[in-house]
C-alpha cells in the first residue's frame, strides 16, 4: 500500500494495464468506503465502465455510493480550466483518493513548462487535502529512469509496467521505481490482467 496523500505514477506503454491498475485502485477503495474520483483525458464514460465489467470489477456498485466519474478533453480547455475543475472536483467532494488518467493527453495539448507548473499546484492541492492520488503516463520504462522528469521528481511512489515476448507469450512485468523514503522491493514481478482483475505474482 501507498501512504495518504501520496502521489503515484504508473508508467508503460499502451496495453501494460495502467488503466486497469487505476480502476482497480479506485474502486476497490470505493468499495471499502472511501470517496474516490476518477478524471479521464481519454476515454468516455461508458467504455471505462464496460471495461472494468469486462475484467470483473464490480464498477457499478462502486458507482451507487462512493466513486465518481469525471471525463473530459484536454484539448478543449485550456490549462489553468482543467487544474481549477479538478481543484473544484476536490474541494466539493472532498475525495480520499483520486486518479487522473492520464498525463500523456495532458501532455499532447500544454507545453511542458505548462504541465509541470500545473502538476506542481496539483501536487500542494492533494497533499493539503490528503488525497492519494494515482497519474498514469503513457512511456516506456526499463525500470530505472522515467523519461518525464516533471512527473517523475514530483511525485512520492513510481510504478513501472512493461511487457515483453518469452516462447512466444507476452509476459507483464511490474516494479517498484521509486518509493520516496520507504526502504521498497526491488523485485520485478510477473503479474497478468484477468477476469478477477490484477494478479501479481511473486
Amino acid at each position: 500500500g501507498v501512504y495518504r496523500g501520496s502521489n503515484v505514477l504508473l508508467v508503460g506503454m499502451t496495453g501494460t494495464g495502467k488503466t486497469t491498475f487505476s480502476l482497480h485502485f479506485a474502486i476497490t477503495n470505493a468499495l471499502q468506503g472511501r470517496k474516490a474520483i476518477y478524471i479521464s483525458f481519454e476515454e468516455p464514460m461508458d467504455q471505462i465502465i464496460r471495461a472494468a465489467k469486462n475484467y470483473g470489477m464490480p464498477i457499478e456498485e462502486a458507482l451507487k455510493d462512493n466513486l465518481k466519474i469525471f471525463t473530459w478533453v484536454p484539448e478543449s480547455r485550456t490549462p489553468v480550466y482543467t487544474f481549477l475543475k479538478i481543484k473544484e472536483i476536490i474541494e466539493k467532494l472532498k475525495p480520499e483518493v483520486l486518479v487522473i488518467d492520464s498525463l500523456t493527453s495532458l501532455r499532447q495539448h500544454m507545453e511542458e513548462k505548462e504541465l509541470a507548473k500545473m502538476l506542481r499546484y496539483l501536487n500542494l492541492l492533494t497533499k493539503v487535502n490528503r488525497v492519494t492520488t494515482y497519474f498514469t503516463l503513457n512511456e516506456e520504462t526499463n525500470f530505472e529512469v522515467v523519461p518525464f522528469t516533471g512527473a517523475s521528481t514530483m511525485v512520492d511512489v513510481i510504478i513501472g509496467l512493461k511487457y515483453q515476448t518469452r516462447n512466444g507469450n507476452i509476459e507483464r512485468k511490474i516494479a517498484i521505481v521509486k518509493s520516496r523514503a520507504s526502504n521498497h522491493s526491488r523485485k520485478i514481478h510477473r503479474y497478468e490482467i484477468t477476469n478477477r482483475g490484477v494478479e501479481i505474482y511473486e
